[in-house]
């Protein structure tokens, strides 16, 4: 009997050992499984609207950057004008031309000192770009107060002086960015305008 229970235990235990060693033998089953075609297909989508987002924020940048670069050259040089014509005209002892009531496209102005008189403002063209110039003194000392970056237009000068006081001017011009690119950042154009009285 105790033969016949061991005989049947050790079956058990080698029919358990059996199952074991069987289990162990099977090849393990894997749980990775690789992308489909749909996934792919949303990662490449995705990627893509990610890269030209990136794209268009620094294509727009660049654009930005540069059409506030053209803002300020021609900004900073109509500033530059009015502040110097300003001076002139403060400094001036007599207004020579326009004449009290006219109009002309040149400014020039008596001052007191020898070296600067007469002083006159005018547009000058040297075969690539118009520029507003001053010339002082006899012979006269030119020099450009405008750069090769931008182009003079519509300079006007107008004496609105009465017939009792020292005088007193108006003037106007207009500022071009020079370009010869058809972008929109590039295309700039700024009208300037200032007053001036003897002093």
């Amino acid at each position: 009997m105790l033969t016949v229970q061991a005989l049947m235990l050790n079956g058990l235990t080698l029919r358990g050992i059996n199952k074991k060693m069987n289990h162990l033998n099977q090849p393990k089953k894997s749980n990775n499984h690789g992308f489909t075609l749909i996934e792919i297909l949303i990662y490449i989508t995705m990627f893509s609207l990610i890269i030209g987002a990136v794209v268009g924020l620094a294509i727009l940048a660049t654009s930005q950057r540069q059409k506030n670069q053209v803002l300020n050259i021609v900004n900073l040089q109509g500033e530059s004008v009015i502040s110097i014509i300003n001076q002139d005209i403060d400094n001036s002892s007599s207004i020579t031309s326009p004449s009290l009531g006219n109009s002309a496209t040149t400014l020039t102005l008596a001052m007191p000192t020898t070296a600067a008189n007469p002083t006159v403002f005018s547009s000058y063209n040297d075969g690539s770009t118009t520029h507003l110039e001053i010339s002082q003194g006899s012979p006269a000392v030119t020099t450009y107060l405008t750069n090769s970056h931008v182009i003079l237009s519509n300079l006007n000068f107008s004496n609105k002086g009465l017939s009792s006081t020292p005088g007193s001017i108006l003037y106007s011009f207009t500022l071009t960015y020079k370009t010869n690119s058809v972008l929109q950042e590039f295309n700039f154009q700024k009208n300037f305008y200032g007053s001036a009285s003897l002093l």
